[in-house]
């Protein structure tokens, strides 16, 4: 039965504490637990977490995926880090970065909660419909479906990630060709990663960038472009303090469970301030024809504060 790392040990590796390679530092969201120089393999893995039964030629078919771009990953980031990474190196990047966009248990919840939410807003336009059907013969039925609480719908969470695998090559290419600033960290305060890498940067306009650190003095935020808009330069730019607490802020709102870290003063109070944070499905209906028209925004809140809406007059 294989450890299948959602995060990758070539990724991790990079937040290796110093002197002691392959080894990191974590917090745990749920309790505050303080795990202190841990083997990057015990954690952010499930054992046969990559397989998936909707690829029944392949089961395991991601890990195939994989094999193109983890072992290019160090490689790739010493690249960017000495200013030296071409397209290819962006497109090798950009491989695993799509991943962790689709694959990590993050993506599969989210993933089960939006299609959830899609089957149950049309299912429950079908039974108010039968249900106002005077000649129904369902009405009893739907009436006692209601006393007791009413529809729930759950979705195999293997769903969404067979969805995300299946769209990896497109995801991989618009973040290989959108513009990409570089970070350097040149603070005494080290990036943090997470069991959730990549997050979203969201900005008022209410359009995101995805955010990701990549060493502890290096991070890369990309502006995701589709392909018919126009492609601006690649630029390199420095965090001042303030810049690397917000980005950490980021981090550790975004993290599922685990904030992951090679030196850092304090990990566990950044973590306590915002251990009720995740990453949630904010719910946005608008009005469109008979019909809605509904988006899902993925963005950090505060574990029941969410706040979906429906734009009625939009």
């Amino acid at each position: 039965m294989p450890k299948d790392h959602y995060v990758a040990r070539t990724y991790l590796r990079q937040f290796s504490l110093e002197g002691k390679e392959g080894f990191v530092s974590a917090v745990r969201k749920k309790n505050l637990e303080c795990l202190k120089a841990i083997p990057i393999s015990s954690i952010c893995y499930e054992k046969n977490g990559s397989d998936n039964h909707y690829f029944p030629d392949n089961p395991r078919v991601v890990e195939d995926y994989l094999k193109l771009y983890e072992p290019r990953w160090a490689d790739c980031v010493q690249r960017v880090s000495q200013g030296t990474y071409s397209d290819e190196t962006k497109s090798l990047m950009a491989g695993y970065l799509a991943y962790l966009r689709t694959c990590t248990p993050t993506a599969m919840r989210l993933g089960s909660e939006g299609y959830a939410d899609f089957v149950k807003h049309i299912y429950d336009k079908l039974e108010e419909k039968e249900y106002s059907n005077p000649d129904s013969k369902y009405r009893d039925v739907i009436e006692t479906i209601r006393k007791h609480g009413g529809t729930t719908i759950e979705v195999d969470k293997k769903y969404p990630t067979a969805m995300g695998i299946y769209n990896l090559i497109r995801i991989q290419n618009v973040i290989a060709t959108s513009p990409w600033i570089v970070f350097k960290n040149e603070t005494t305060m080290p990036f943090v990663t997470s069991d959730n890498p990549v997050c979203l940067q969201y900005h008022e306009s209410g359009f995101a960038d995805f955010y990701c650190p990549i060493t502890p003095w290096l991070a890369i935020v990309i502006h995701p472009l589709m392909e018919h808009e126009n492609k601006g330069p690649d630029h390199i730019g420095s965090f001042k303090p303030e810049g690397v607490e917000q980005m950490n802020q980021l981090v550790v709102q975004s993290a599922e469970d685990l904030v992951i870290y090679n030196d850092l003063i304090d990990t566990k109070g950044l973590v306590k301030k915002y251990q009720d944070w995740r990453v949630e499905l904010r719910k946005i209906k608008i009005p469109s024809g008979n019909g809605h028209v509904i988006i899902h925004q993925q963005k950090p809140f505060k574990m029941g504060t969410c706040d979906s809406m429906e734009l009625v007059n939009a």
